[in-house]
């Protein structure tokens, strides 16, 4: 689909840039449009165009972003509730996956700098508020001297504006 042509032509862009913070802010951005490729190409695939399997997008998410950034050492653990959200809109889908996007790559980019190897769990399921995504690993946990509520990153204020476009609440400790 479109989305995976603007994908491969920003890996094609991004063999020009020596510089590796530029390469690194390439690859995250074609990560971003692959996550959105992934829920489209489901859709397409798909008997019913309205809603997306998340246990199956979100494994493929991982599996993307595992091999991109190259932690294929980094175990992914699914919590059993989200399963049973094999129905999920798609209104709420790519927001969603957009969210795990985010916070895997600085999962996996960050928590296990020294470490060969991680673990990494996400847990989805209903509540009786809404739904409820918890993303969490064993790594070196978020330095003191980060402000995740006032961060001038792309990343984080992408999950900021995604949480709120959701209607939903960011915590994070």
């Amino acid at each position: 689909n479109n989305l995976q042509i603007i994908s491969s032509l920003l890996n094609l862009q991004a063999n020009y840039f020596s510089d590796e913070n530029s390469k690194t802010m390439f690859k995250e951005s074609q990560n971003r449009i692959k996550t959105l490729a992934i829920v489209h190409e489901k859709l397409y695939n798909s008997s019913d165009v309205e809603y997306v399997d998340m246990y199956e997008y979100l494994c493929l998410i991982t599996n993307l972003l595992s091999y991109s950034l190259d932690k294929e050492c980094v175990d992914v653990e699914f919590d059993v509730g989200l399963k049973d959200l094999n129905k999920f809109n798609i209104e709420k889908a790519i927001p969603c996956g957009l969210i795990v996007n985010e916070v895997l790559t600085n999962s996996f980019k960050y928590a296990f700098p020294n470490q060969f190897s991680g673990l990494v769990k996400i847990k989805f399921s209903e509540t009786s508020e809404g739904y409820e995504l918890i993303i969490s690993d064993n790594g070196i946990g978020i330095p003191n001297n980060i402000d995740i509520t006032n961060s001038n990153s792309l990343g984080i204020g992408l999950v900021h504006s995604l949480v709120n476009q959701l209607e939903g609440n960011l915590k994070v400790s």
